[in-house]
């Protein structure tokens, strides 16, 4: 769940490599890592997917599933799964801190703003999942 080694170096090129491709639609850039959620008492591992929320293509189907609020319109928010959020006790506008491991193993820490709620219809998603 550390995929900071893992990240593909110099992402532009490829994937003007891979447009060229017959039959290629849509090349998504996106990041999932584990992390820790904390809501004021309450924490959680969960994984993030960070998706980029300006490329409205490639971000269609997470868009398609929020239920409550919006989609995140800032790199400072996110949005969470409605049974997620009735676990942390959230409410859109809440601010909630994601904690993970940078490369070189220290922590890192961001505080986001909670812009909606999802639901996917995938359990493990609305339960585990935080997009931003």
């Amino acid at each position: 769940m550390l995929p900071i080694g893992l990240l593909i170096q110099k992402p532009d090129e490829i994937i003007k490599k891979i447009k060229k491709v017959e039959g290629i639609k849509r090349i998504n850039q996106e990041i999932k890592f584990g992390s820790m959620i904390i809501a004021g008492d309450e924490s959680l591992d969960i994984i993030a997917r960070g998706v980029d929320i300006l490329n409205t293509e490639s971000s269609s189907r997470y868009r398609k599933s929020v239920v409550q609020g919006r989609f995140p319109e800032t790199d400072s928010q996110t949005i969470l799964g409605k049974p997620l959020a009735e676990i942390l006790k959230v409410s859109i506008n809440d601010k909630i801190i994601l904690m993970t491991s940078n490369a070189f193993g220290g922590i890192n820490a961001v505080e986001l703003i909670i812009s909606g709620f999802f639901k996917t219809g995938i359990k493990e998603e609305d339960e585990n999942f935080i997009f931003m």
